[in-house]
């Protein structure tokens, strides 16, 4: 949290971000395969939505909420 004037703020950046959504075409560079275990073929699947820890992930976010 943090004072601007005598106004307090605080917030959640790791939920901020999830509310960011991935330009289409950014979103196929957003890919991972998964299977539950050695026998399953993988399924692949595809963030659609910025998630937290992602490197450029501030600089997305501020532009994307200005």
């Amino acid at each position: 949290a943090w004072c601007w004037d005598e106004v307090g703020y605080s917030a959640d950046i790791c939920n901020m971000f999830n509310q960011v959504l991935l330009h289409t075409d950014d979103q196929v560079f957003r890919r991972f395969l998964w299977r539950k275990n050695q026998h399953d073929l993988p399924t692949m699947y595809q963030w659609l939505r910025l998630n937290f820890g992602y490197k450029p992930a501030p600089n997305i976010a501020s532009n994307a909420t200005s």
